[in-house]
Parts: C-alpha cells; structure tokens; sequence
C-alpha cells in the first residue's frame, strides 16, 4: 500500500502536471498583465526614442565635417565657374580682336607688297639716270668732290667746250699726253646719283 501511494504522489508531482498547473493559473495563454504590457510599451518608446536621439547626435557629429568640406568645395566651384566665365569673355574679346588684326595684316601686306614692287622700279629707273665718269686721276677732286664734278661737267659738257672736230693725228697726240699724265696713278672712277646732280644744280 505504501509503495503505491509514492507512485501516486510522484505522479501527482511530475514536471507535466506542474505545467498544467501553471497553465490553468495564467489562463492557457502567453497573455502578460496590463501592468507589464503598458511597462514594456513605455520602456520600448523610451529605448527607440534614445536611439534615435543618439543616432541622429552621432551621425551629425560624423556629417559636419564632410559638411563644412562640401561648403568648401561648392564655394571654390562658384568661383571657378567666376573666373571661367571671366576668361571666356576675354577670350571671346581677344579672338574677335585677333580676326581684325588679321584682316589689317593682309591688308598691310598687300600694301607693302605694292610699295616694294615701286620701291624696286624706282630704284631701276634712277639708276638708268646716274651718271658714271671714268679716267679722272686719283686725289684730282681736291676736298670738295661736289664742286669738283660741278666744275668738271659745266666745263666739259657746255656748248662752248666741246672743241672743233680734230683729226685722227690730234686724236692720238691728246692721248698720249693723257697717258703720260696718268703713268703711276690710278684712274678713278665717279657714279653721279640723282642727289648729286641736285647738288650740282644747286652749286651753279
């Protein structure tokens, strides 16, 4: 008899029929209380409202600093884009200047092609009039080569110096005179440009 009353207090006593137990006084369900329910909501409101608040601190903190760079960075943009603008005026000036210089260099080329082409037949037409003299002797001009020629041709090319027609014995008695005159000096020879034979008018 004793020995089955144990059984049947160790059956009464088992781990299911403390479970069961323990369900019928919470009602058979996972339910909490009120209290407990209304403290969790609180303390669920509390922790998200902490974590948020930390976050947003945190995040922040950690976002000032590309802040401030990014204000950097956007401020030396405007002023790039200033500058850039600036230069592509003044390139857009210089370019328009450029064209119009360009257009003046042509011009001007032409123009100085022009006045080389009449430079160069001016030149050709005042040498056909100089005129070159050959055979006066070395140091015959004295100080004053000017007054020399002028003196030379009033005398040689006036009207009344040209002598009578010689004959071809007289011819070459002056030209041996001439020579013996000129044995051991050099003959010298003149070039009369257009200035000199003004000077030469001048002179008379």
């Amino acid at each position: 008899m004793k020995g089955r009353t144990r059984q049947k207090e160790k059956g009464q006593n088992s781990p299911e029929r403390e479970a069961a137990t323990m369900s019928d006084c919470h009602g058979g369900d996972d339910a909490l209380p009120p209290d407990l329910d209304r403290l969790r909501a609180v303390l669920l409101s509390d922790l998200t409202t902490t974590f948020t608040t930390t976050m947003k601190m945190v995040v922040g903190e950690a976002l000032n600093p590309i802040s401030a760079a990014l204000e950097d960075v956007k401020s030396t943009t405007n002023s790039l884009n200033l500058k850039i603008t600036g230069i592509e005026t003044a390139v857009s000036d210089h370019s328009d200047r450029i064209a119009a210089l360009e257009v003046k260099c042509a011009s001007l080329q032409s123009e100085n092609a022009q006045l080389m082409s009449k430079t160069e037949d001016l030149e050709s037409r005042s040498r056909r009039n100089n005129i070159r003299v050959i055979g006066i002797p070395e140091k015959a001009e004295g100080a004053d080569p000017v007054k020399f020629m002028a003196i030379f041709l009033l005398r040689s090319l006036a009207p009344a110096s040209f002598p009578p027609p010689r004959s071809l014995t007289e011819h070459t008695a002056s030209a041996r005179r001439a020579r013996r005159m000129r044995e051991g000096v050099p003959d010298r020879e003149y070039s009369l440009s257009d200035s000199t034979t003004s000077a030469l008018g001048n002179a008379f």
